[in-house]
């Protein structure tokens, strides 16, 4: 589904044998259950939201935020063409803290579009709607686990889903973590983990890159990485220790 512009996103999905983040896919495989409602936040063409779609069966739901136009659309092809047309629901927005309106900066590819501007030369810009998760999704829906992949907008993301997390008791975020992010937005480390503790978010896990696998980190780790997927989860989660469990990790 992606536009023949779309060089280098094209050429990143081209070999057919590592497919998009395999350890984020192994890690949902095993996270999202038939019946789970589940949200990913930056849906792109839908690389992550049909699997989700996959993996939430007829009964579940798999609610797509993607700000940009061109890449939502495709994202609704993807999910429609296979099968999974009545298994979403697409908001065509930017998830943030309050309701508005932002730029939304091209990357080089549209993968790396966001609302935090990015370094050099600006590629251009087109004005976005922005609402809050609690906007976006219903109240009263139990929400299993949240995807962000907004290019450094993860912590504004966090700061607008605070009726969620209430309602969801055993609520996950997988989320990408990136120092390079938070140079460009000026959010300290702290203040990016804060924002997802103040929900009760405070147990970090690392996401292995290939296998998915959860292992133990810190932020002084992280920050040596060029870029991870972390999964954030509520101290002594049942959803989390049942991940752990399933492939013995610690």
């Amino acid at each position: 589904m992606a536009g023949a512009e779309e060089f280098r996103s094209i050429l990143h999905l081209a070999d057919g044998v590592s497919g998009h983040e395999p350890g984020v896919q192994a890690l949902l495989k095993r996270a999202v259950k038939p019946g789970h409602v589940v949200v990913d936040v930056g849906a792109h063409i839908g690389l992550i939201g049909v699997e989700m779609a996959r993996h939430v069966g007829a009964t579940g739901h798999v609610v797509l935020v993607e700000p940009n136009p061109r890449s939502a659309e495709a994202a609704r092809r993807t999910l429609i063409s296979n099968g999974f047309g009545g298994r979403f629901s697409l908001h065509v927005m930017a998830s943030g803290a309050k309701t508005g309106r932002a730029s939304y900066f091209f990357g080089s590819n549209s993968m790396l579009g966001s609302l935090a501007a990015q370094d050099g030369p600006q590629l251009g810009a087109l004005e976005v709607s922005v609402a809050p998760l609690d906007d976006i999704v219903t109240p009263g829906q139990v929400v299993s686990l949240i995807k962000i992949d907004a290019e450094g907008w993860e912590n504004e993301v966090a700061r607008g889903m605070s009726r969620v997390c209430r309602e969801s008791a055993d609520i996950m975020v997988v989320a990408e973590f990136a120092a390079c992010h938070l140079a460009r937005t000026g959010v300290s480390p702290q203040d990016w983990f804060d924002d997802f503790a103040r929900h009760g978010l405070s147990d970090i896990a690392l996401i292995d890159d290939h296998t998915g696998v959860l292992s133990a980190c810190d932020i002084a780790g992280l920050l040596e990485m060029e870029t991870a997927n972390i999964l954030l989860a509520r101290p002594g989660s049942p959803a989390k220790a049942e991940l752990s469990k399933a492939v013995g990790e610690a």
